[in-house]
């Protein structure tokens, strides 16, 4: 018997078949179920409405839909494919939102057997997306595997993502950053693999496969995606259309208008999506890691790596300006996120300090063949210069942390900022150390140290679980006492660095006699111990400043430190000298897991108003 053409397809009604399923599954005519449009609007309206209890009894039915449409997009190619594909996302859409992808909602949307091919699903999906000639076909898989991965907003309680996080879909992502690939795939892919990444335990597959992959093509498209990502911001940025104080006071009078539109500054979920990605797999690969640091000699442009630095001066910079923006306006554009701000923020960070902490990187932060103009947000260069620099990474780096810390001295900011720029700075000042290279641009960071402790010491009543903080900024003042002689530039700086505590004799006396007042604890005996050295060096030299009848000048008080220098008695801390590596999966849990139900919950909704060309695809494909 022919199987029916177009025609027949075209009579049956397919909410007739839908309703004829759920009355009475062994009646339906599966020979002609797939060869009709499938329409997740018709099965949208007979089981969104439904509660748990009413959906009970739909089980064997949906059984024998998911089996047959499993069977069917497994062993064809043509349109029936195509519509087996949409009921499979749909109905486990519908059915997950509702009961969760959980083991219990994989059992009740799932037979034994069909359980078991749903890797063959993902392979076959795989394969669509490196071979299959149709444009809607591929669209559509991307969506499926999007509207599933993102059904669950905790994304890594949903079980089926463990069969998607596997080889072939991998390779199905890898393959869209190849040159001969349609670059129009690579979004798609940008987005799932960001999925994908935060699921828990299927996201140590992942990297683990890509550790070992090495096809250099891909990874030389990869890091064309995210240096043409990072750069199509940063020129924003230059340009002047990322300037989040006008913006802000723009809004402000005109409350109407979205400050966002028509601007590099609105955030979509794609862009999260990206710098979650580049997080994810920057120093997973050494050829992918070697790449982000091959700089363009030809057109004299910084590397990927200097671009995203770049990106970092604005992410942080308009950290604050920008959420008051969003608390004002995010309803007003449709593709930006709420919470966006911090959340890019607090992933450069992450990254900044995923980066230092891997000795290739640093090696390469500070290779003076890296050394390149990198354009920052105005308010990180020092003085009134207005253009780019050019200086080693590293230099610049800690140039961004500075220039952050000393323009976020402010209650409204989160104190984990604070202490991540202060780690990627201990970890930059330890490889100096051991390698023995000279820092030229101290002295804004020791200063910057300075101004962190006294508003610190100024605001602990406003900042609850100040004191690791403190404790941090004190052992790096003491990095400075102690080893500053293997990465200052001279003595001169070595001597300024005493000279600073000299002046500042109370800040140190007043933060000793509230430790000793405070209720004993780890972090408390450890700031104290951290303070013995300028203790002991205003202990010291004090006297000496003392026994001049007035006023010491800056000369006078540096002969002191010279005549004194030896008789200052300093306690080495030799732990300070190691920072172990920062375990953010262990320690940012609760914020990946935050993030990851962001992006589920924006490429949920972006994939459910996602359009397909079904005409297209029934031309494309056909009845075979």
């Amino acid at each position: 018997m022919d199987e029916p053409g177009p025609s027949t397809a075209r009579k049956a009604n397919i909410s007739v078949l839908y309703a004829r399923l759920f009355q009475d599954a062994n009646s339906v005519d599966w020979t002609t179920f797939f060869t009709v449009q499938s329409s997740p609007e018709h099965l949208t309206t007979l089981i969104e409405n439904l509660h748990r209890k009413e959906i009970t009894p739909l089980k064997e039915a949906l059984h024998k839909l998911l089996d047959r449409s499993l069977t069917v997009f497994l062993q064809h190619s043509d349109i029936q494919a195509f519509n087996a594909l949409t009921t499979v996302s749909t109905v486990i859409n519908l059915i997950g939102q509702k009961m969760g992808l959980n083991d219990e909602g994989i059992e009740f949307l799932f037979s034994a057997e069909a359980r078991k091919r749903i890797p063959d699903f993902a392979k076959r999906i795989a394969y669509i997306l490196g071979h299959s000639r149709s444009d809607e076909m591929k669209l559509l898989c991307w969506n499926a595997l999007l509207k599933i991965a993102t059904t669950v907003a905790d994304v890594s309680e949903n079980r089926l993502l463990l069969d998607f996080c596997c080889q072939d879909i991998l390779e199905a992502i890898l393959i869209q950053f190849l040159p001969t690939a349609d670059p129009s795939h690579a979004d798609y892919a940008i987005n799932l693999f960001s999925i994908l990444l935060s699921h828990f335990d299927g996201s140590m597959q992942l990297l683990l496969r890509l550790a070992m992959e090495e096809e250099e093509h891909i990874f030389e498209g990869l890091n064309e995606k995210f240096r043409g990502f990072f750069d199509l911001k940063a020129d924003y940025m230059v340009a002047g259309e990322w300037d989040m104080t006008s913006l802000y006071k723009k809004h402000k009078r005109e409350p109407k208008t979205s400050p966002f539109v028509d601007t590099g500054s609105r955030t979509n979920v794609l862009e999260i999506a990206s710098l979650f990605t580049f997080y994810s797999t920057c120093t997973t690969n050494k050829k992918l890691l070697t790449l982000l640091f091959a700089t363009d000699f030809l057109h004299h442009q910084p590397c990927t790596i200097g671009i995203f630095l770049s990106y970092c001066s604005y992410a942080l910079f308009n950290y604050e300006t920008e959420t008051q923006l969003l608390e004002l306006s995010w309803h007003n554009s449709l593709a930006l996120m709420p919470d966006a701000s911090r959340l890019r923020a607090k992933l450069c960070f992450l990254t900044l300090l995923k980066l230092v902490d891997d000795a290739y990187v640093l090696a390469e932060l500070h290779n003076d063949v890296r050394a390149r103009n990198i354009a920052f947000d105005p308010r990180v260069w020092r003085g009134n210069d207005d253009k780019p620099k050019a200086a080693l990474l590293g230099a610049a780096v800690l140039e961004i942390l500075v220039g952050f810390i000393k323009t976020s001295l402010k209650t409204t900011i989160p104190l984990e900022f604070f202490d991540f720029a202060l780690g990627i700075i201990h970890r930059i000042l330890v490889f100096l150390r051991e390698r023995e290279l000279r820092i030229d641009e101290w002295k804004p960071l020791f200063l910057v140290l300075f101004a962190l402790l006294k508003f610190l010491r100024k605001s602990e009543h406003k900042l609850p679980y100040s004191e690791p903080l403190v404790l941090r900024v004190v052992m790096l003042l003491n990095f400075f006492i102690t080893y500053g002689d293997q990465f200052l530039p001279d003595d001169e700086a070595y001597e300024f660095v005493y000279y600073e505590i000299l002046r500042n004799p109370d800040l140190f006396k007043r933060l000793e006699s509230s430790l000793k007042a405070s209720p004993e604890n780890e972090v408390t005996e450890k700031t104290l111990a951290q303070l013995e050295n300028q203790l002991s060096i205003i202990k010291t030299i004090q006297p000496t400043l003392d026994a001049i009848n007035e006023y010491p000048t800056e000369k006078q008080v540096y002969a002191a430190i010279r005549e004194n220098l030896d008789q200052v008695e300093l306690r080495l801390f030799p732990t300070i000298t190691v920072v172990d590596r920062y375990e953010a999966g262990t320690h940012q849990r609760t914020f990946f897991d935050l993030l990851s139900v962001k992006l589920a919950g924006r490429l949920h909704s972006e994939v459910e108003a996602a359009e397909i060309d079904y005409p297209k695809a029934l031309a494309e494909l056909g009845l075979s």
